[in-house]
C-alpha cells in the first residue's frame, strides 16, 4: 500500500479500537493513513476497520527496520548527550 493512501474500506464495516505506547510507531502508523483518535499518558489509540487489524499490526513491526526507526532513535539518543561546546575550553 502506497503511503498515506488508505484502500477503499466498508463504511458499514465494524470499527476496533488499537492502541500503541511508542511515539515513533504512532507517528509511522499516522504517515500510514491511520486516525488517532485518542490519547491517555504515552498511549496512542486508532479506531480502524476489522479488516485493517493484520496491516495495521504489521506496520507497526515494519517501522522497526524502517529509516524513520533509525532518525527516532538518534534523536533519543541525542537527548541524552551530555552539554559540550568544543570551542569552550
Amino acid at each position: 500500500m502506497e503511503k498515506n493512501v488508505k484502500k477503499f474500506v466498508d463504511p458499514d464495516e465494524p470499527s476496533v479500537q488499537k492502541s500503541v505506547n511508542d511515539l515513533g510507531i504512532a507517528a509511522y502508523l499516522m504517515m500510514h493513513g491511520y486516525k488517532v483518535v485518542g490519547r491517555r499518558n504515552r498511549t496512542v489509540y486508532f479506531e480502524i476497520k476489522e479488516s485493517e487489524t493484520k496491516e495495521f499490526e504489521a506496520l507497526s513491526f515494519e517501522y522497526l527496520s524502517s529509516p524513520y526507526h533509525q532518525f527516532d532513535s538518534c534523536l533519543m539518543s541525542l537527548k541524552k548527550v551530555g552539554e559540550y561546546d568544543p570551542n569552550h575550553r
